[in-house]
């Protein structure tokens, strides 16, 4: 399903009676319109907020009301319940997209994808017999290898920006003696720059970390998963998706009281230790976002967007300072400054998106949950796990 609602995105209190019953009459018009009713089980939810006003809401506080507002009875304003889902608890995949009025081109508006997440995950299954070529009917099998398109996708593991940034550095008060302080600090806001935009383009999830994580859930698969060999193999898969990038481990999930301090603590101090370990990520140059992997506790889960907004984003924002956007990037540098259009005023440090996996609880998963979260870059957010698998699937067809 695909919603489009023409109207500024507003936290609860901000968003006018009117605006909030002409949120709620449109999704259900579009859904009595194509014959559908409410979710019963769980969904995959993307929502994109474009914002134009001044000032617009945090990402992570826009989540809440949309989503209250796409289930929950609201009797001081109409008489619709569970409208598009019957309970938030239903969304196992939530990905958020912030588009700030950079540019003076945005209509406000929030748009909203979902889906079934067990059509989800009959997509990837066939993503990755694809990419494999496995099919024993000629109608559907093809000569094209899908591995190249995949090798078009990777990026380039090229040292040479790192040797060239560290040079620099051992080099600068020569460099600012012949060419100046300008030319200097032109040349390392590059190669920062270029660094970062590479360290982050590599930690995202691919087709195959969603293998890794959902094969249990292919529907070919669920005949097996009492089986303890093959739940073994697809144990030890999992841990694959954590080698190839630097993931936050916050350990269990909050359930108990005092356990959101105790969370909130450990993410401070991994991340100021993390700007200690890799000096060369900050200032960030680049839009940043981030992909959380959360297997929920066995009792007291904590809803998607509540994790997002009360755990994690605030504190990433806070620590690690993101730009919003490229403008405030090029306008904090005094060499990049042009005079330009202000079409919009903004906080500053936002991430410009998050996905949130909630990943399905096995016999041996920790009883209290985990948590663990990686940075990747913000310029991508088309490039989310939905697409992923969907970018695969229509080049094949």
């Amino acid at each position: 399903m695909h919603f489009v609602i023409k109207q500024e995105p507003k936290t609860k209190k901000s968003l006018k009676k009117e605006n909030k019953i002409h949120f709620r009459k449109a999704i259900k018009k579009q859904l009595q319109k194509n014959k559908r009713r409410a979710y019963r089980g769980d969904i995959i939810l993307q929502i994109d907020y474009y914002t134009t006003e001044n000032n617009p809401p945090p990402l992570q506080t826009l989540s809440k009301n949309y989503l209250d507002l796409l289930h929950k009875p609201m009797p001081e304003i109409d008489n619709l319940v569970g409208i598009l889902f019957k309970d938030d608890s239903q969304i196992k995949i939530l990905i958020a997209n912030y588009h700030l009025n950079e540019y003076g081109d945005n209509n406000p508006q929030i748009r909203i994808n979902t889906s079934t997440l067990k059509s989800f995950y009959e997509d990837i299954s066939l993503a990755y017999r694809i990419i494999r070529n496995d099919f024993s009917d000629k109608d559907y099998s093809n000569n094209y290898k899908f591995e190249e398109y995949l090798k078009d996708e990777d990026l380039d593991d090229n040292t040479d920006v790192y040797h060239d940034y560290n040079d620099l550095l051992k080099n600068q008060a020569k460099i600012k003696e012949t060419f100046g302080e300008q030319y200097f600090l032109a040349r390392e806001f590059l190669y920062k720059k270029e660094i970062q935009e590479r360290y982050l383009s590599f930690n995202r999830i691919n087709i195959y970390d969603l293998v890794h994580l959902f094969q249990s859930e292919f529907p070919d698969n669920r005949k097996y998963k009492d089986d303890k060999r093959f739940v073994k193999i697809w144990d030890s898969t999992k841990n694959y998706v954590f080698l190839a990038s630097d993931y936050f481990d916050l350990g269990k999930a909050p359930s108990d009281e005092g356990d959101s301090k105790i969370l909130k603590a450990q993410l401070r101090e991994q991340l100021n230790e993390f700007k200690k370990k890799k000096p060369a990520l900050f200032p960030f140059l680049v839009p940043l976002s981030i992909i959380v992997l959360f297997v929920p506790p066995k009792q007291n889960v904590v809803d998607l967007d509540n994790l997002a907004r009360n755990y994690i984003v605030p504190f990433i924002n806070e620590i690690l300072r993101p730009p919003a956007t490229h403008s405030k990037v090029m306008t904090d540098f005094s060499f990049f400054k042009q005079d330009s259009e202000i079409h919009q005023k903004y906080h500053p440090n936002s991430l410009t998106n998050y996905q949130i996996l909630q990943l399905p609880r096995q016999d041996n998963s920790p009883e209290n949950g985990e948590i663990k979260f990686v940075l990747t870059n913000g310029d991508t957010i088309y490039k989310n796990v939905r697409n992923t698998v969907d970018d695969i699937i229509r080049k094949w067809e």
